[in-house]
């Protein structure tokens, strides 16, 4: 296959990879891979993790099922050399630090947790929904001014609301999420 343009997204969230018993190199040097979705597809037991995404240098966010974490059996220079790896949640985040590339750092970050994997409900597909209602639209910029002059959490997706993605609600959010109308993405 020859393809034009550098891969820079994989969803691979469709795909049932639990029969997968080593994931050595599997993202090895896929350097212009910057968004990639495993979803539930993620082999929990694979006994050979090593170097699974070294090398992705530009790779910013790996979305997977909440909860995700590997074992730590074996799984050594796992992150190596992805520079641009941050594990989110809408309280923190998880920057890349090159002391911790191991699979220890292989699990969802959560607000009590490191880990450089993100949660899929933090896709931006989602963000933006304040609401929650399903749909982005002008009912979730009220919903999300609301909440930041101490409204009413009743309805509110902490999550969706954080659409610039900084791990803080603010009015910048509001703004991003102004944006994000007005481009009618």
């Amino acid at each position: 296959m020859i393809m034009k343009k550098p891969l820079t997204t994989l969803d691979l969230s469709g795909l049932n990879l639990e029969s997968v018993s080593k994931m050595m190199e599997m993202f090895y040097g896929c350097s212009n891979l910057e968004t990639l979705v495993l979803g539930g597809s993620l082999p929990q037991y694979a006994s050979v993790r090593d170097r699974a995404f070294k090398g992705c240098g530009k790779l910013k966010r790996i979305y997977c099922d909440p909860g995700t974490a590997w074992d730590a059996y074996q799984g050594s220079q796992v992150f190596e050399g992805c520079y641009s790896l941050e594990g989110y949640c809408p309280e923190r985040t998880t920057p890349y630090n090159s002391s911790f590339v191991t699979v220890a750092y292989a699990r969802v970050c959560t607000p009590d947790e490191d880990g450089y994997f993100t949660s899929m409900e933090y896709l931006p597909s989602r963000l933006g929904d304040v609401n929650d209602d399903g749909v982005v639209n002008i009912s979730d910029v009220t919903t999300l001014i609301d909440y930041l002059l101490g409204g009413s959490l009743e309805h509110f997706s902490i999550a969706n609301a954080n659409v610039n993605m900084d791990s803080k609600i603010s009015i910048s959010d509001v703004t991003a999420l102004i944006d994000l109308l007005l481009s009618g993405e």
